[in-house]
């Protein structure tokens, strides 16, 4: 066998061992970072989310130095102890065992959500006839029949150790857990690491009071009751200990000298864990430790013109923090791929592609940054005198996954201001410095070198974008109203005006607009500036950006926010008025319809008047409410070909493209006709009701997703998720005097924490494992297993893959059948396989999803009983679907619409 590095590395410091039972045993001074394992035998970065799991990893992937018991259901010694396993799986096809009776149940559990009966599990045993439809009625059924033999003892499980392993089948028995030479280790290892040991408790209860205090919002008054409470508790089991320990010493006869001794010794060894707790004994010095002993980035209080102060976090500071973050993988940016006409991020945008300083810079850090306002103090509370109204400004690093970069933990403060105090030249022009010489100085980063960042685009909501640019900010009366064009409001309110095409604003204009605001009077200036420049702002200082082109539309605000959950509104009542359901019956509708697990966590909210001149709830719920409606109106809709409710669909076809993840440039000539062609239908149906601002944004959609990419890249929905933090730490603060201070403190206290460890997420993780047995499946689900060259593979219900969960019945899209993306094939999962490196591969029975233009839905036909095995890589739709029945007829609605492949026209 070849000779493999066989030490054990800890991801979150310096420790390193060649025992597995100290790896394990070190780990749990990490439980307050992270509740996964993490192998890094030879700084392998597998992570698992049970200690069970990196034992198999470590026998299955290192085949060396294993030595820790693994769990009887254990995929690769499941074999071995069959005779062991109490419990099988009653359905003939299945017949799998189990070792423990709570995951025996759960694998009953699962059979009846997907519809199967299962037989009474004593049926043989005890000759029990019964069938269970529903978990109920089998629980109900074991506890009146067969509670003694549900409730019988299990016997112990069986422990053995693993030594290096040529075949990975000849599995020794042994009788006991560890080897005597690894305890051996283990024990010399913590005899000489005494101090080690005292500095790795300190910094374990010094994370633990962290995640009180920063995570969970423990008030720190509330953190410190519970050190003290602590110490007392600690106290008290010592003087036990010492009291029994000197009686049976003493009943043993030694004398008083040794006895001292002895104890002596112990209350030592005892010091040094009081020790910790002195050295975190106050709030005081608690947060001096987490600065001294974490990677702290202290905020700065900086001076406004009128006298007032705001807290700013350097951005120097902040990256250099970055790159010491162990919970990513964070590293300098990479230049962007050739164009090939797919749009997956911000990078493949021609703002990115054209910036003259990534262009000069491709390996230099894209910045994104966002600012927007919020309050702290319900508006109409008790509280509401309080200017306690907040501006955000917030920093994302473009270099990090899509997936991660806008998690709330990944997001960073960079500046804390009242909004009454905002000041644009002092807070902006600081940031707009600090970015100067980050352009042209760089930062040298240890380990890394010298790395430059510049700023790639500023997201924010239209009022924050416009306040930003210099802009007029009255969007319901401002004769120049649009960031994007010169269109005036005269002419959009006109007939027509909804599709009238202006003149775009470019730097050039832009630049014009203010030497012509020099030659107007100050007041003028100020109300309406000059085609709606009022001033220029602090960010066009910076190299390769200018507010022209780096601010980009927020799609959660101008279309779900804006025309999605006004026009929607406008329908519901058309359809009212039309006799299709009432007001009462389309709530009932809405309560009862039975959402899945995903749609259920932004499930529509109920409409409790019509006179509002909006649907209720957040971004994503009024998108589900469009999405989901036909679904949920299905039977009430009397005239399919009726113009409103074909608006409708139209409105919603928009928004699936809208929202979609990837998109190929092929299609934006289609999106943008049909804008134009919704905007004038929607004015012709109810000319009463003018159109918005929004309605107006949308014609820049297409033009926005050219210059920035796919619009769920850019937008703020994930940044505004960051102002929760803020509301829960001003709570939990219980006071409000320098709360700036207060907030600014705790988000970097927190951060710390992240930095450690904290913040790090499996990017994969499973239900429970049992071997792929071939012998219970019919003869063409094995001929499509084998000639898909699956082997040594387990099967689980569920599985997730960087946060998308997958599970059995889910429909996953395989390819597109139709050249305008109106037909799909598709799988239903079957069976979810993962192999030894942990690469999933899902096997689906065929089918087609058809659209049905009459309801606007995607309708599950399963024309024959093929099979197929496909990897979770090679999805055309990362997404997968839940479906709908309804009137015997299967439905899915998409989440997106799939158009990342060229359309054939």
């Amino acid at each position: 066998m070849a000779n493999l590095d066989t030490t054990y590395f800890c991801k979150f410091c310096n420790h390193k061992t060649s025992s597995l039972l100290s790896k394990i045993h070190h780990a749990h001074a990490h439980r307050h970072l992270s509740a996964y394992f993490h192998c890094g035998l030879g700084h392998c970065a597998s992570t698992f989310k049970t200690e069970a799991g990196l034992r198999m990893h470590v026998i299955r992937n290192h085949k060396i130095f294993v030595s820790h018991a693994v769990r009887p259901t254990s995929v690769n010694i499941i074999n071995h102890l069959n005779d062991d396993l109490k419990y099988q799986c009653p359905i003939v096809s299945c017949s799998q065992r189990f070792f423990m009776y709570k995951e025996f149940t759960k694998h009953l559990k699962d059979h009846l959500r997907s519809g199967k009966s299962v037989p009474c599990p004593f049926s043989a045993s005890k000759g029990c006839t019964n069938v269970s439809q529903t978990w109920n009625s089998l629980t109900g059924h074991l506890s009146r029949k067969h509670k003694n033999e549900c409730c019988e003892r299990i016997p112990a499980r069986p422990s053995f150790t693993v030594g290096p392993i040529e075949p990975l089948d000849s599995i020794p028995d042994v009788e006991t857990l560890f080897t005597q030479d690894e305890l051996n280790e283990y024990c010399a290892t913590t005899e000489n690491n005494v101090q080690g040991s005292l500095n790795e408790s300190l910094v374990t209860v010094a994370q633990f009071y962290q995640k009180l205090e920063y995570k969970h919002m423990v008030p720190a008054s509330v953190t410190q009751v519970i050190s003290v409470e602590m110490k007392t508790m600690m106290m008290d089991l010592q003087r036990c200990m010492l009291s029994s320990l000197n009686s049976a010493l003493g009943n043993e006869g030694l004398s008083v000298d040794s006895i001292s001794r002895i104890v002596d010794s112990v209350k030592a060894d005892s010091n040094n864990i009081f020790e910790v707790w002195r050295t975190l004994r106050t709030t005081y010095m608690r947060k001096k430790f987490y600065e001294n002993n974490f990677c702290f980035v202290e905020p700065l209080k900086l001076p406004l013109p009128n006298g007032s102060t705001f807290y700013y976090i350097p951005l120097a500071q902040t990256i250099k923090a970055a790159f010491r973050n162990k919970s990513w993988s964070f590293g300098v940016s990479s230049s962007s791929q050739p164009h090939s006409g797919l749009y997956k991020d911000f990078k493949d945008g021609s703002a990115f592609k054209e910036n003259i300083f990534f262009q000069e810079n491709p390996d230099a850090l894209p910045l994104i940054l966002y600012q927007d306002a919020f309050q702290c103090v319900c508006p109409i509370g008790p509280a509401k005198n309080l200017k306690h109204k907040i501006l955000g400004i917030y920093l994302a690093f473009g270099n990090l996954p899509p997936e991660v970069r806008f998690k709330k933990g990944s997001i960073q403060l960079v500046a804390l201001c009242s909004e009454s105090d905002f000041d644009h030249e002092a807070i902006y022009g600081r940031i707009v410095q600090d970015l100067l010489d980050l352009q042209t100085d760089g930062i040298d980063i240890p380990g890394v070198g010298f790395v430059k960042a510049g700023l790639a685009f500023i997201s924010g909501d239209n009022l924050g974008s416009h306040c930003l640019a210099g802009m007029l900010t009255n969007f319901s009366r401002a004769h120049y109203f649009c960031r994007y064009c010169l269109l005036t409001r005269k002419v959009f309110n006109k007939p027509g005006g909804e599709v009238h095409k202006f003149k775009k604003r470019t730097v050039e204009s832009y630049n014009h607009a203010l030497h012509k605001l020099k030659s107007l009077p100050k007041a003028k200036r100020i109300k309406s500036g000059y085609h709606g420049i009022r001033f220029d702002s602090e960010f066009n200082k910076v190299r390769g950006f200018h507010v022209m082109n780096g601010l980009p539309a927020c799609s959660g605000h101008d279309w779900a926010e804006g025309i999605i959950c006004h026009d929607l509104k406008l329908y519901i009542k058309y359809f009212i008025s039309k006799g299709w359901f009432t007001l009462e019956q389309l709530n009932q509708m809405i309560e009862k319809f039975p959402y899945c697990p995903e749609d259920r966590k932004d499930r529509p909210v109920i409409i409790k008047k019509l006179q509002k001149n909006r649907i209720a709830g957040g971004a994503w719920q009024v998108w589900n409410t469009l999405r989901l409606f036909p679904l949920i109106v299905h039977g009430y809709v009397k005239n399919v070909n009726d113009p409103v409710w074909q608006l409708l669909l139209q409105l919603r076809d928009l928004s699936e493209f809208v929202f979609a993840p990837e998109i190929h440039e092929s299609y934006l000539a289609w999106f943008q006709c049909t804008i134009y062609e919704y905007l004038a239908t929607r004015r012709k149906l109810f000319p009463n009701v003018p159109l918005r601002a929004k309605h107006h944004f949308a014609t820049h959609a297409a033009e926005q997703i050219l210059l920035f990419g796919p619009s769920t890249k850019v937008w703020t929905l994930r940044f505004e998720t960051k102002h929760s933090f803020f509301n829960k730490s001003w709570r939990s603060a219980n006071n409000s005097i320098n709360f700036l201070k207060t907030l600014s403190y705790k988000h970097e206290f927190f951060q710390s924490w992240l930095r450690s460890g904290g913040g790090f997420e499996c990017d994969f993780g499973s239900g429970a494992r049992t071997p792929l047995k071939l012998g219970l499946y019919p003869q063409n689900v094995k001929d499509v297993l084998k000639s898909s060259n699956v082997r040594n593979v387990d099967v689980c219900e569920h599985v997730t893959l960087k946060g998308t969960s997958y599970k059995k019945g889910n429909i996953v899209i395989l390819g597109t059948t139709s050249p305008i993306g109106d037909a799909f094939n598709v799988g239903i999962i079957h069976l979810i396989l993962i192999d030894s490196l942990d690469l999933v591969t899902f096997f689906v029975k065929k089918a087609q999803l058809v659209f049905k233009y009459q309801v606007g839905m995607f309708k599950v036909s399963v024309t024959s009983n093929e099979y197929q095995c496909v990897r979770s890589k090679d999805l055309l739709c990362y997404y997968p679907l839940s479906p709908y029945v309804k009137d015997t007829e299967t439905f899915v609605a998409l989440r997106h619409a799939v158009v990342n492949t060229p359309v054939e026209l």
